[in-house]
């Protein structure tokens, strides 16, 4: 037999070697680049993006899209969302695959619903910008409405699904407003959205292309979805985890010797 002393050792050893472990482990598969009808397939399990030390869950997607007229592109095949990560933000790149546009009097719209959290629950989220990137054509010669792209962001604290209908506990709904109107080539409007932190955020981006009667068609090259976030450090969360490790470490260790002086007591006495 192992002397006692070794045991308790190799106990220790495994113990520590497990909460190293567990303050680094990720949950759940790493987000991709892949289409917007791979992203819905995902369901409400999700993927991830690892910031620092926390981990971002992106779950529940849905997209839909309503054309009408002379459209090209922007079904769930022909978008692309690729992850985008910096020290301290996490969110999505999105990309036609293709030519994404609407002509004449053609209207193409899309819209693009999921939600954030905060794996572990800390309220981390406090902050989101999102940008477009597109051209559109003036009014033709003789009168008509200009081409335009616009884009419509809802966002919801908590994660409450549908973001347009967020309860009035959770902030209501925040709302942001993108415009991209003709002439314009290769034109990019952004905007910084800040808010009370929280732990999870649902998003739905309503992305719009009208052709009206501009000259050339509106058309939509890029447009991101990024999340500003409160992240510690790596090594910040894995210290903490290593502590809480060991405070139990010592709260078990304390009760085998609280335990040994009874049993002792109780021999001498008994």
């Amino acid at each position: 037999m192992q002397p006692i002393a070794q045991t308790r050792k190799s106990r220790l050893i495994k113990l520590v070697a497990i909460c190293s472990l567990g303050a680094g482990l990720s949950f759940g598969l790493p987000c991709v680049s892949d289409t917007a009808a791979d992203y819905q397939a995902l369901g409400a399990g999700g993927c991830t993006i690892a910031v620092g030390g926390t981990t971002l869950l992106f779950s529940n997607f849905s997209f839909i899209q309503a054309a009408s007229g002379m459209t090209l592109g922007g079904s769930a095949t022909q978008v692309n969302l690729a992850p985008l990560v910096t020290a301290g933000t996490a969110g999505f790149d999105l990309t036609p695959i293709g030519t994404f546009n609407a002509s004449a009097t053609g209207v193409n719209d899309i819209e693009l619903t999921f939600v954030a959290s905060v794996v572990g629950g800390a309220n981390l989220i406090h902050g989101v910008n999102d940008s477009i990137t597109g051209s559109a054509g003036a009014a033709n010669v003789g009168g008509g409405t200009a081409g335009q792209n616009t884009l419509l962001e809802d966002f919801c604290r908590g994660g409450s699904l549908p973001p347009g209908s967020c309860p009035s506990a959770q902030g209501g709904t925040l709302t942001d407003f993108l415009s991209i109107t003709g002439l314009a080539s290769g034109v990019t409007v952004s905007h910084n959205n800040a808010f009370a932190a929280t732990n999870a955020l649902s998003v739905l981006k309503d992305i719009q292309l009208s052709g009206n009667n501009g000259a050339i068609p509106s058309s939509v090259t890029d447009v991101t979805d990024i999340l500003s976030l409160a992240v510690p450090e790596p090594s910040t969360s894995l210290g903490v985890g290593m502590a809480l490790c060991g405070l139990a470490l010592f709260g078990r260790m304390r009760q085998r010797k609280q335990r040994r002086s009874t049993e002792l007591q109780i021999s001498l006495h008994g």
